[in-house]
Order: C-alpha cells, then structure tokens, then sequence
C-alpha cells in the first residue's frame, strides 16, 4: 500500500507484480480488498501500537482514509478495487480508473505455477 500511496506503482501493479514475480496467488493490494480493508487497519494499528518506533507497522494514510470513508473492500464493494460482486460498473468500464487487478496471461501463469524447486533425490538420510 506504500507504493501506491508514494505513487511508485498503482494497485494493480503491485498485485501484479506480487503474483508473477513471487508466485502468490493473489496480490497483497487484492488480497486486503478480500479480508476487508477494516480488518487489515486492525492489524495493523495493533502492530502500531506493539512497535510505536518501527515505521514497517505505520498504518497507511490511504488505507485509513477508505476505512473512514466506509471503503473496506469486498466487503462494502468497493475499497482500491472495485468488487466484481456489485452490479454497478466498475470505475474502469466507466473509464474513470482502475477496476480488479488484471488477470495475466494464462500461459506464463501456468508456467510458473508448475514451477517447483529442484531437489536431490539421490540425497539419503543417514
């Protein structure tokens, strides 16, 4: 969420970005929206608290502005994606900003999905 908020990357690219080049199933921007953006305050207000001096634990301005604002994701249908569960359309069919995180090429998804790390099966156990 700092990215965004420091205007590094939108939302989108950083659940892109996480999902290609990490391998997670679903960006952290995204997954936030999914659990409920108040739930994700909570977190982290708590961890705020825990550690005052770790500025890692700092709740994010634009995250508090939307729980503020009542945008806690999934749950309220919007948060910083638009729910593919409301009937409205999205801010990007309106072409008025970004919608959900792009879906990315199947394929090179399915390629990195089947990705597992080598072992050495010739290794025994002693």
């Amino acid at each position: 969420m700092m990215l965004v908020e420091r205007g590094v990357a939108s939302a989108s690219d950083v659940d892109v970005a996480m999902k290609l080049g990490a391998g997670h199933p679903m960006g952290p921007i995204q997954l936030a929206d999914y659990i409920g953006l108040d739930t994700v305050h909570s977190i982290i207000a708590g961890w705020a608290e825990e550690f005052p001096d770790n500025p890692s634990f700092k709740v994010p301005a634009s995250l508090a502005a939307k729980v503020a604002e009542g945008k806690l994701g999934r749950k309220s249908g919007e948060g910083f994606f638009q729910s593919r569960a409301t009937s409205s359309p999205s801010k990007a069919e309106s072409g008025e900003g970004p919608s959900a995180a792009p879906e990315p090429d199947t394929a090179f998804t399915f390629r990195l999905g089947s990705w597992r790390p080598a072992t050495n099966s010739s290794r025994t156990s002693i």
